[in-house]
């Protein structure tokens, strides 16, 4: 009797974690093309290069700062952890979406995401995407929230 009030409790909390994911809120997604030096922290700018930021940003090339961003507002009642990130671009050079994937565990409260191509990935500061969309999924597979584009709306209509 015991085990079975045992897996009926971990099945209650199971389920309440899944329910709060669903609470997951892409509050606001800014794009733009950042310099490396935006990236510079204070601590950063004084100290020299060890003293990097604590803001964890997403990059397709890690070690490459400049790039094209999307700065992604999420927030959330509760932690998720092994969440991915999957960023869709169609860009000027073709119609079909290149797609990027990152791992992330998002913290709970509000939070800012930098989610950014960098390095070779993207080059040219004056260009900028024709659509975009971006989704964030459980470590299940689930999708949490998701935010595009006017024209990525338009083009998948």
């Amino acid at each position: 009797m015991n085990l079975l009030r045992l897996i009926t409790l971990v099945l209650a909390l199971g389920l309440g974690a899944s329910s709060a994911f669903a609470e997951l809120e892409l509050v606001r997604i800014w794009p733009g093309y950042r310099d490396a030096a935006s990236f510079t922290s204070a601590s950063e700018y004084f100290q020299g290069p060890a003293a990097k930021s604590n803001q964890l940003a997403h990059r397709t090339q890690p070690e490459a700062r400049e790039g094209y961003y999307w700065l992604v507002r999420a927030k959330s009642p509760v932690a998720i952890s092994a969440a991915k990130i999957r960023l869709e671009v169609t860009r000027t050079d073709s119609t079909e979406p290149s797609v990027y994937e990152f791992d992330a565990d998002l913290a709970s409260g509000s939070h800012a995401i930098p989610v950014g191509l960098t390095g070779s990935d993207w080059v040219d500061a004056t260009e900028a995407p024709v659509a975009w969309r971006l989704t964030i999924f459980s470590h299940e597979g689930s999708t949490l929230a998701t935010k595009s584009s006017f024209l990525w709306q338009e083009t998948t209509d």
